[in-house]
């Protein structure tokens, strides 16, 4: 829902001017075309957006065109915050910001405040957002932009109802209904509502909450908005469940997750399934509790794969990106540090050639009477055109090792590209269950005090579940297998006996991994390590006091015939 809200702001940054005039009409046309292309990718490509605004960037920096500068770092920003780097996105956020300020560009000033509040609500950083959110609506006030500055009200609504200020919620909520009501905009009056009707629900005052859920409802529904009609439906089952109606909430419930199903959207299937876990559980009808709780973890599986892979896919792209970037400035300088010798080059030799000229226009004079000096004098030269030759030689020379060192640098790149990866994956894994953690104890907190042992056996569960998932191995495997090439065929070639655990250990060993972080990963303790590690030096045939990593490191680097 943020990056929704963040996408629909850039639809307002899109709506500015985009043209930037310069002196050379040529570079500025050249600017402009970068310019569209990153617009035209911005909500379906990001390392598209990311390559034509580096380009639009470099352009704008080489014209000294600052305005249009700061507007390509804000295509960028919304390239990074899509694929989560909302350090990348912050930094490129300010730096705009600060050159739409000096130039007083208003408009754009406003727009990229919002885009800050954006990014720091999506990080939870709720102060920085509301200090953002007045700045645009201070900016939408001074030129008179009521849809702007009503939308600013129901963001600042939205981050006091995340800190708990439910008055001010309401109050910044109900002054944005007002305006989007008499302006009849209904693209924007089912979110207000859908927000006002949350905080009714964090009050308890349910048939309060119940009135603008249907309200928004029926707006969605008319308008045909798919993603944002199955939360309506959801919310009214929430409402029914927790007002003691559970044969409603079942009826929303299903309502919700046969669209869901019908529209392909995987995660709000996997709420509904859970919502109609719990409520048959309220209910106490435990099979069917316990049928939609394993749809809802199958779901949860397939999302968590796929926004895994996609991490994965676009952080490389934006990685590959910066690379490639990095390689054409560097190739540039190369290129103006070449053509600079080239010229010295030719200067020397156009000299030369006018000393020789020179030289024998004197010598054809005085012929007679200069005949020891002109031998002379022509050895010389012969000294100088040898050192010249020398000294070409060694440029090339010179410009030969350049290559090797970057070649060199290439090898480099890659083994930080494989580096990259590993830690990716690690990451990505363990932010996943430490979230999924945090969410369990913090619903956990809330709950009564008689029903904690019980949820807390729950979370146990989900941690011995998170533990036994083969998925999760199966994508490690695939990842690892294209940085430790031939690997596992190595390792089953020599030998076959070993079981998918004892494999799965060797991995962990190849990657180097501290004993406590390899029984973690494992699923196992520090004794069921060391019993493991001395049965795998018993299958690979180990003497006692041989090092086991050293052994398998040797085995990655083997080539085999199989």
């Amino acid at each position: 829902m943020k990056q929704l809200l963040f996408l629909i702001v850039c639809f307002g940054l899109l709506g500015c001017d985009t043209s930037f005039p310069s002196e050379n009409s040529v570079a500025d046309q050249t600017l402009s075309a970068f310019l569209d292309q990153a617009e035209k990718y911005q909500n379906s490509s990001p390392d598209s957006t990311v390559f034509f605004a580096k380009k639009a960037l470099e352009k704008a920096e080489f014209a000294d065109n600052r305005a249009a500068a700061a507007y390509a770092k804000n295509m960028l920003a919304t390239a990074y915050f899509q694929v989560g780097s909302l350090n990348k996105a912050t930094e490129l956020l300010h730096e705009s910001l600060a050159v739409f300020k000096e130039l007083g560009i208003s408009s754009r000033l406003a727009v990229t405040c919002e885009l800050l509040g954006q990014v720091y609500m999506q990080s939870e950083n709720y102060t920085l957002a509301t200090l953002n959110f007045n700045e645009a609506l201070l900016q939408y006030e001074q030129s008179s932009d009521e849809k702007g500055k009503a939308r600013m009200l129901g963001m600042l609504g939205h981050v006091c109802e995340k800190t708990l200020r439910y008055d001010s919620a309401l109050s910044y909520q109900k002054q944005a209904l007002s305006y989007f009501i008499q302006n009849n905009d209904s693209l924007n009056l089912p979110g207000i509502y859908d927000n006002i009707g949350s905080i009714y629900e964090d009050l308890e005052q349910y048939d309060l909450a119940e009135a603008n859920f249907r309200k928004a409802y029926r707006i969605n529904q008319r308008l045909g908005i798919i993603n944002d009609l199955i939360i309506n439906t959801n919310n009214l089952g929430d409402i029914g469940r927790k007002t003691g109606d559970p044969a409603s909430a079942v009826v929303y419930y299903h309502q919700a997750m046969n669209l869901a199903k019908k529209h392909h959207i995987k995660y709000q299937q996997k709420s509904a399934a859970k919502d109609l876990s719990k409520v048959y559980e309220l209910t106490r009808q435990p099979d069917s509790a316990l049928f939609y709780l394993n749809i809802s973890h199958e779901l949860t599986e397939e999302l968590f794969s796929a926004q895994m892979a996609n991490g994965l896919a676009n952080a490389h792209s934006v990685y590959e990106l910066d690379q490639k970037q990095e390689q054409i400035l560097m190739l540039k300088k190369e290129r103006a540090v070449s053509r600079r010798i080239t010229l010295i080059v030719s200067i020397s030799a156009m000299a030369l050639v006018v000393l020789i000229a020179a030289f024998f226009y004197q010598t054809l004079t005085k012929v007679r009477q200069q005949r020891r000096l002109l031998i002379t004098e022509n050895e010389l030269s012969k000294v100088e055109l040898v050192n010249t030759q020398l000294s070409q030689e060694k440029l090339a020379a010179e410009l030969e090792n350049k290559q090797l060192k970057e070649e060199q640098l290439q090898k480099e790149l890659g083994l930080k590209s494989n580096s990259l990866t590993r830690s990716a994956l690690h990451l990505v894994q363990k932010n996943e269950l430490l979230d999924h953690l945090r969410d369990h104890l913090k619903k956990i907190k809330k709950a009564p005090e008689e029903d904690i042992p019980r949820k807390v056996r729950k979370l146990i569960k989900t941690i011995d579940l998170n533990f036994s998932l083969d998925d999760d191995w199966q994508e490690f495997e695939s990842i690892f297998q294209q940085v430790h090439t031939s690997f596992f065929d190595q390792l089953k070639h020599v030998y076959p006996h070993l079981s998918p655990s004892e494999v799965r250990l060797c991995a962990m060993i190849r990657l180097n991994l501290h004993s406590k972080e390899i029984a973690t990963i494992m699923g196992i303790s520090n004794d069921s390590l060391r019993i493991a590690r001395y049965r795998l030096r018993k299958k690979l045939g180990l003497k006692k006091g041989a090092n086991l990593y050293s052994f398998i490191l040797n085995l990655d680097s083997q080539q085999i015939n199989i």
